[in-house]
């Protein structure tokens, strides 16, 4: 069963996330802060990672680097959720320190998320 980490700091959109992705059949688990993201990777060292960029304590993009400094996580696909682009807007992709990501924008739709998550989990 592949292994899927939400970061992500409103709790129903977490949740809602959760749900979705437990009915696909993929092991979901959340933390709701950057600091708490990082310390989940490193345990778990999921197969993909869902990243909201703006988080109470460090940004998506910092926690993204904390955890790919850590070798078991460097290679760990992330898609970065934001509220900075709309859902519709077109390349869906973000800069997040210097690095180019895959992105959905909030709010978004799920069949659309559904179909990004399969792009790198299989």
């Amino acid at each position: 069963m592949k292994k899927i980490l939400i970061v992500e700091d409103d709790a129903d959109v977490a949740s809602n996330i959760e749900c979705v992705l437990s009915k696909e059949g993929y092991s979901v688990f959340v933390a709701n802060n950057g600091a708490a993201g990082i310390a989940a990777a490193k345990i778990r060292t999921p197969d993909l990672i869902i990243m909201d960029i703006m988080l109470p304590d460090i940004d998506g993009g910092g926690a993204i680097e904390k955890i790919q400094e850590y070798p078991p996580c460097k290679n760990i696909p992330v898609i970065f959720l934001t509220g900075l682009m709309s859902s519709d807007e077109e390349g869906d992709n973000v800069n997040v320190g210097g690095k180019m990501y895959p992105g959905i924008g909030k709010p978004f739709d799920f069949p659309r998320l559904l179909e990004k998550i399969r792009k790198y989990v299989k």
